[in-house]
């Protein structure tokens, strides 16, 4: 019932090779550049991800979270209606962060009824929403929490389908590569202790 986080490059290697994120709006992207960059995986130098799903009939939508590593999100609207709920990186302590890289909310439905009662400091946070639009591009600043959900509209047969970016410009450059230093520290970490396992 939802397509999610589907690599353009894996399921559409040609549509992937074409799609680009407006430079003119932009500006460059580290990502792109592997002289920047030098240790990014492959496939995060054109990310760009599908998202497809049905406005009544959609389970499991992206739980509240943040980009990991410090990058910028864009979410094209390509068709229906989403609306996000952002929550600026100060909310932090209100949203219950999970362990591990703490990028994740133990929230896993902001608009619950008994969401305050399971987490009453979640009453205190201070949200901003945002509808966006068939042709529409939603801008997510670095380490902002976000969370989103698909809203009817007859013109699409209540069928939402959006294309997310990630990208890194200079605002966040050195931020990126000191989380990408500490994320593949930590993948080092799991797969040494995964083959003392074996």
């Amino acid at each position: 019932m939802y397509m999610r986080n589907l690599h353009l490059s894996r399921y559409f290697p040609k549509l992937a090779e074409e799609i680009r994120l407006p430079e003119d709006l932009f500006g460059e992207n580290a990502l792109a550049d592997e002289t920047k960059t030098p240790n990014a995986p492959a496939v995060w130098r054109n990310w760009f991800e599908l998202f497809v799903c049905h406005a009544k009939h959609c389970a499991g939508f992206p739980f509240l979270h943040r980009d990991s590593c410090c990058v910028h999100a864009a979410s094209y609207q390509i068709l229906g209606r989403k609306r996000f709920t952002l929550f600026a990186p100060s909310e932090g302590p209100r949203l219950y962060q999970s362990g591990g890289t703490g990028n994740r909310s133990m929230i896993e439905d902001i608009d619950a009824p008994d969401v305050f009662e399971r987490y009453p400091e979640f009453r205190r946070a201070r949200r901003l929403t945002v509808d966006v639009s068939e042709g529409e591009i939603l801008v997510v600043p670095s380490m902002w929490w976000h969370t989103a959900s698909p809203l009817p509209c007859e013109a699409s047969d209540d069928v939402c389908v959006s294309v997310a970016a990630s990208f890194v410009d200079d605002s966040v450059y050195e931020n990126f590569l000191d989380a990408h230093a500490e994320f593949q520290a930590m993948q080092s970490l799991v797969a040494a202790g995964a083959a003392k396992m074996l």
